[in-house]
């Protein structure tokens, strides 16, 4: 029996090798980073579960952690990709423990894109049509003139089209995800690439690819294949592309022997996922290298294939299979709450799907619950315990979005009367209001995005008109002092004529509300908040969409949007900006 670490065993793939190894008799802990409950905790196959920092959140934390803790077990399992960074950074430290994952040199592939797929279409693997744009070796200096070759170097694909970053370790400490954005134009690709020039993050541009996922799974020792794998995604979280929630095994022999050869090119040992995306003809594009346990693990395991038992084989000297075990063409597993539910939400949402195809999805989930045949993720017939409480965390976290949603929506009306109300009245203040107006404070709520671009874009558009005497600040209602505004939206609001490179937001003070001759606000939460903290000044207070007279009285918070939704929402801004100055009498 051998003592055996697994990390994050919040995830599929670490409530996957927990079930493996322990089936196995092989006595496992597993670390779940503090805060969360996690269905491994009820798995009849693990010994142990200990508290552990998240590894996303703070490495720092995390390797300590892993001092403290690994050498206590003969084998740790890193699971995700920050704790494989973290454990990669230890190897010395941590021996005489050994660590089931791949070398330093595998991991330049396994952890980035941009390396990985340089390597694929080395050995001819097809990709989607793509642009390499950096390795993280980016130009000195902080223009965004300095980007202009590589947005230049977008045209080939086109618009829209995907920006992929590696993940990276940010400079307060975490370790921060790989992530892919769709972008619709070079404004939108040059404030993103602003803000990984930051993070010297390693990035890629990429066509957007129709069509479904695929994987193939393999397991490497001393050069040879040890076990083989491949799947078919069925329903991906979103629809569109995503995370798998049903998945098929299957048998596609031209996609693994295209595999092996990338693996074998890197002399790579371990177990990998080969990621790929099939068009609308069937032909495979490499998408992705992951050099870890996956999250699908469950149906390589319900179909007879255990790459965890058979990689701690291999780390042990232990005598492996001659020939790699088959398994069935056709099994299906699925990962229901909240996978499949998420899946369906998602297309039911969609308003370019037809409702045809929504029933028709609807429908096939009841049928599919029904079929005696399906694998599921977590409830397993000798291990049934995860899936009772993952049932429990998803039942609990569905009763607090119903009652979220049930603020939200009495909320949402309290907003919309206030709305209606403030549009009634919006002529009748406005006109009554003391002239001349020789000050105008615009708040949002934290005074990083909306508010500082408005006081910026008023004070320009105000000096054009005459009206040089103005004085317009700007201020939020969070205690967010000092922080400044995001790179990509400093870039986003060059073409406007605003520089938000040195802002730093502040706190509304009481002396600000005394003074200002006109107060313009954003939306009815900033309204509200003024309403409950400085109700003297509500007369002299205005959405500044509705005092534009803009169909829309609100200006929604880039913070929280896409690239596409914050262009569009700072375009609206700067109209009712114009629009508020031309309302302005000149003096």
């Amino acid at each position: 029996m051998t003592s055996i670490l697994i990390t994050d065993g919040h995830e599929l793939a670490g409530l996957g090798a927990a079930r493996s190894l322990g089936r196995a008799g092989h006595r496992v802990t597993v670390a779940v980073p503090q805060g969360l409950s996690a269905p491994v905790a009820r798995s009849r196959y693990v010994a142990q579960v200990i508290d552990s920092p998240s590894p996303w959140a703070d490495q720092a934390a995390f390797r300590r952690f892993l001092l403290a803790e690994a050498r206590k077990y003969e084998v740790l399992l890193p699971v995700s990709e920050a704790a494989i960074a973290a454990t990669a950074t230890l190897r010395a430290e941590l021996h005489p423990t050994r660590l089931l994952m791949p070398s330093d040199d595998a991991l330049r592939y396994t952890l980035s894109k941009y390396h990985a797929t340089k390597l694929a279409q080395s050995v001819g693997l097809a990709t989607p049509p793509t642009v390499f744009l950096s390795d993280g070796s980016w130009p000195d200096g902080h223009s965004s003139d300095d980007l202009a070759p590589l947005v230049e170097s977008l045209r080939s694909l086109g618009y829209p089209l995907l920006l992929k970053h590696d993940n990276y370790l940010s400079l307060s400490g975490k370790y921060v995800r790989g992530s892919t954005q769709k972008v619709y134009s070079p404004l939108q690709a040059r404030a993103l690439l602003a803000e990984l020039r930051e993070q010297r993050a390693q990035v890629i541009a990429q066509t957007e690819m129709p069509g479904h996922g695929a994987g193939v799974f393999l397991l490497r020792h001393h050069g040879q294949t040890v076990l083989r794998f491949a799947h078919e995604r069925l329903h991906e979280v979103p629809y569109t592309g995503g995370v798998s929630s049903l998945r098929m095994s299957c048998h596609d022999d031209p996609l693994v022997a295209r595999s092996e050869k990338l693996l074998a090119k890197l002399d790579y040992q371990g177990v990998a996922m080969i990621e790929f995306r099939k068009d609308q003809q069937g032909e495979p594009l490499f998408l992705e290298v992951n050099g870890r346990l996956w999250g699908s693990l469950a149906l390589a395991l319900h179909a007879g294939v255990d790459f965890p038992l058979q990689l701690l084989r291999c780390a042990l000297g232990e005598p492996l299979p001659t020939t790699t075990p088959d398994y069935p063409d056709g099994l299906r597993c699925r990962n229901v709450l909240p996978g499949e539910l998420s899946h369906l939400s998602s297309l039911l949402r969609a308003p370019s799907v037809p409702l045809h195809r929504k029933v028709g999805a609807a429908l096939e989930q009841v049928l599919l619950s029904f079929d005696p045949s399906i694998r599921h993720d977590h409830l397993w017939s000798d291990d049934p315990g995860p899936a009772f409480l993952q049932a429990n965390l998803w039942t609990q976290e569905l009763g607090q979005r119903l009652l979220g949603r049930v603020r939200r929506s009495k909320q949402m009306y309290a907003d919309r009367a206030l709305l209606v109300r403030e549009q009634q009245s919006t002529e009748a203040r406005f006109l009554a209001l003391p002239r001349p107006l020789r000050r105008v404070l615009v708040l949002c709520l934290g005074n990083i995005c909306r508010s500082p671009f408005a006081e910026h874009y008023l004070r320009r558009v105000a000096q054009e008109r005459g009206l040089a005497d103005l004085v317009v600040e700007s201020a939020g209602f969070l205690h967010h002092d000092g922080r400044r505004t995001p790179t990509r939206f400093v870039e986003m609001v060059r073409p406007h004529g605003v520089d938000l490179s040195q802002h730093q937001a502040a706190r509304v003070q009481r002396e600000q509300i005394a003074d200002a001759d006109l107060i313009l606000v954003m939306d009815s939460q900033n309204l509200s908040a003024l309403h409950a903290e400085f109700p003297q000044a509500a007369s002299k207070t205005f959405l500044i969409g509705w005092l534009a007279q803009q169909p829309r009285g609100e200006i929604p918070d880039p913070y929280l949007l896409s690239l596409a939704e914050a262009e569009a929402s700072y375009a609206q801004l700067a109209s009712a900006c114009a629009a508020v100055v031309n309302r302005l009498p000149v003096r």
